[in-house]
């Protein structure tokens, strides 16, 4: 497995955002329609965070990232109701999770739904 590079997630991460197409996109190496994403959250000592996966499930790119939880929407997490010692297996190697994702995905139980619960919080203007 290999991370995409800057260039590539910046394709990847044009158009719609996932929250509201959750559908497979295009691999910006191998062109085919098998990008996947799934997201979850962690709860830390002081705040939440979310962490982010996409990858591509024929050439298995991926890139992978955190951010801070605003709260702004619930979503359906499959691996949430796996025993907390399984759920650590998949959380510390990806080489576990992404095929465990596919498996997922291929039954049906991903992509996750996203439903917003409170409006985004407007930026400042500069």
């Amino acid at each position: 497995m290999r991370q995409y590079d800057s260039h590539e997630v910046a394709k990847l991460d044009f158009g719609i955002s996932f929250v509201d197409d959750q559908s497979e996109r295009e691999c910006p190496v191998c062109e085919s329609v098998g990008v996947r994403t799934y997201v979850y959250r962690h709860n830390g000592g002081n705040r939440t965070v979310l962490f982010t996966y996409s990858w591509c499930k024929l050439c298995r790119r991926f890139k992978g990232w955190t951010g801070a939880d605003t709260g702004e929407y619930t979503f359906s997490d499959p691996i949430e109701c796996l025993p907390e010692s399984e759920r650590e297996i998949y959380r510390r190697s990806l080489a576990k999770l992404l095929p465990k994702l596919d498996k997922l995905w291929d039954a049906g139980e991903l992509p996750q739904q996203f439903v917003r619960v409170k409006p985004a919080k407007k930026r400042a203007r500069k």
